[in-house]
């Protein structure tokens, strides 16, 4: 009997102790939850004017689309592209990785999903005297042969307008810059690409134009391993 009356003596103090604990950790997960919506709603204040986390892509779900991607730099690459800023996004692309091009800022033209006679390129952009070729890659991979029959179809591109060889550029790219297969591609890094394209957003005059090109170059880095 002196055994059991312990035991239910112990068990009463395991129970009074268990609840107290219970309350006091109820308390302080209360303090901490407070604290924590606190930080969080004076984070927002702060945030209220830059919006630093909103992006559209994200929220589109667009960040890692290759279609995507290409489509707006084929569009910032188009002097008559919907951004209304004529070269301006091509002239700092071509400035900032020395590709040495004679071309007038207004009689060059963009194309995607251009289809050759053995393959189809994402970008191409040409005028009198040069071509760029611009094969995009952002999760997928390189297709058997695919760079290979690219640049035979750049080279018949290229007879067609009579352009030498040392105006056609052949632009391989992808969030890290890896290599293609064929030895004859330039190599371009998401990361590079949106560096190149910086330097061009103090002087676009439209500011929804900056703030989607800002917003894109953005996703590119974090892609890219920069943010």
């Amino acid at each position: 009997m002196a055994d059991l009356e312990k035991y239910d003596t112990l068990l009463k103090s395991y129970t009074q102790l268990h609840q107290k604990l219970t309350i006091r950790r109820k308390v302080s997960f209360a303090r901490l939850l407070e604290d924590y919506f606190e930080l969080q709603k004076a984070l927002y204040c702060r945030n209220r004017e830059k919006a630093s986390n909103f992006n559209p892509f994200n929220l589109l779900g667009l960040t890692t689309d290759e279609l995507a991607h290409s489509t707006v730099l084929a569009d910032l690459f188009d002097p008559y592209g919907t951004h209304n800023q004529g070269d301006l996004f091509f002239r700092h692309f071509i400035n900032h990785f020395g590709f040495n091009i004679d071309y007038d800022p207004w009689e060059y033209r963009v194309r995607k999903e251009y289809v050759g006679i053995e393959s189809r390129i994402d970008i191409l952009v040409y005028g009198k005297k040069f071509i760029f070729y611009i094969e995009n890659k952002t999760l997928s991979s390189e297709g058997l042969g695919q760079t290979e029959r690219e640049y035979g179809d750049l080279l018949r591109f290229s007879k067609i307008l009579n352009i030498s060889r040392d105006n056609i550029f052949p632009i391989f790219l992808n969030p890290k810059g890896e290599l293609p297969k064929d030895e004859h591609w330039t190599r371009v890094s998401y990361s590079l690409l949106a560096q190149s394209l910086d330097g061009a957003l103090c002087e676009v005059k439209s500011d929804y134009v900056r703030f989607f090109v800002q917003s894109w170059l953005s996703i590119l880095k974090m892609i890219g391993g920069m943010e």
